[in-house]
């Protein structure tokens, strides 16, 4: 084998290197003036990863947790429905109870403010409860409720009779404010009819005073004018009287007596 001497291996590294430069400047030149000259409709942009397309898949919960048994190696064949790990269940289980027992006390003081409003006497059994019934937290939560319902019933009861008591002393105030009402009223009637017999009285002195001037002067013609005055007025009250006739007494109305009776003017004629 002949070796090559360094003259001719520079001039195959030139021989290499200018076939190279040819050939990106071709490439640059061609890709160049397709890119120039080629129309695009449209393009799309968007973010993703190159993997390795093998028989590895990953597995991962939708909310995570600690991982309390692992059931499958690595190398091994599932299929779907297979268990592949289970997760931890104490803090599960933990936030289970405390979910429960908030609705435990709920659905026991939904029963207690039901029995409020409908004015019932004790906090009944509520229906979603009735199935566990015997477990300690609903009968803690139940007897709480009723202790409160006891407390608060009789306090409602307290207020009641208390609100009673006073609308009994307003009735009672009330009926002592309308009997000084009425003790004013009559004490203004008893003045105003006072006044009134004062008056009445006064006036009847004042004619008496007229009449017995006028007696002094003619005792005869006024005794005898008092007397007709007052039949007038005693029968003017009446509607029946008695005349007496010859041989009979009847016993008429006095308005058909006094059609009965001639006028002074038909005696005239």
């Amino acid at each position: 084998m002949k070796r090559k001497t360094w003259p001719d291996s520079r001039a195959s590294i030139r021989r290499h290197v200018f076939a190279g430069a040819v050939l990106v400047t071709f490439l640059a030149v061609g890709v160049g003036g397709w890119a120039s000259t080629a129309e695009i409709s449209g393009a799309l942009v968007t973010q993703g990863s190159i993997v390795v397309d093998t028989n590895v898949k990953k597995v991962q919960h939708p909310t995570g947790g600690v991982v309390g048994e692992l059931r499958v190696h690595d190398g091994d064949r599932v299929k779907a429905g297979d268990i592949l790990i289970r997760l931890d269940e104490t803090v599960t289980r933990a936030n289970l109870a405390i979910v429960t027992k908030g609705l435990t006390e709920l659905y026991a003081r939904k029963a207690r403010l039901a029995a409020e409003r409908d004015g019932a006497e004790t906090v009944e059994m509520p229906k979603e409860l009735a199935a566990s019934a015997n477990t300690p937290e609903v009968k803690d939560a139940l007897s709480s409720e009723r202790k409160l319902f006891e407390l608060r019933r009789k306090t409602r009861l307290g207020q009641k009779d208390q609100l009673q008591q006073r609308v009994r002393q307003l009735q009672e105030q009330i009926a002592g404010l309308t009997a000084q009402q009425d003790a004013k009223s009559y004490i203004n009637q008893a003045r105003a009819y006072a006044l009134q017999l004062t008056a009445q009285a006064q006036g009847e002195a004042t004619a008496f005073d007229k009449v017995y001037d006028q007696y002094k002067l003619a005792p005869d013609v006024t005794r005898r004018r008092m007397y007709y005055e007052t039949m007038e007025q005693v029968l003017s009250r009446v509607d029946k009287t008695i005349i007496e006739a010859p041989g009979v007494t009847p016993y008429l109305p006095l308005p058909q007596v006094q059609k009965s009776q001639p006028s002074s003017s038909d005696q005239g004629q």
